[in-house]
């Protein structure tokens, strides 16, 4: 029986050293991974710079804070507020304008 252990283990260790990892010096190179390219972030605060402002330049009716907001500026209803943007468009110095002049 000690026999058979033996070359069971022999045969064991043959196989590993066949199937062993190759040597480091004949490995591939690894390829050196670059770091992905930074964006400017000048071209980007830009681009949101400039779609806030718009954003701030117009009144949507479908954002009840936006019609709230005006309806208390100018102590007027919501539906005021509302039917002004209606007649007027979107643009809030229009839209504030309208306000004022009902107001006076």
């Amino acid at each position: 029986m000690a026999t058979k252990k033996g070359i069971v283990r022999r045969a064991v260790d043959a196989v590993s050293e066949v199937f062993q990892d190759p040597p480091t010096a004949l490995a591939p190179a690894k390829q050196r991974i670059r770091p992905a390219a930074k964006k400017a972030p000048a071209k980007k605060a830009a681009a949101r710079k400039t779609v806030k402002s718009m954003d701030r330049k117009l009144v949507s009716t479908m954002e009840d804070y936006e019609v709230k907001y005006l309806a208390q500026k100018w102590k007027v209803t919501q539906k005021a507020v509302k039917e002004a943007v209606t007649k007027v468009g979107h643009s809030r110095n229009k839209v504030e304008a309208e306000l004022k002049r009902g107001k006076l």
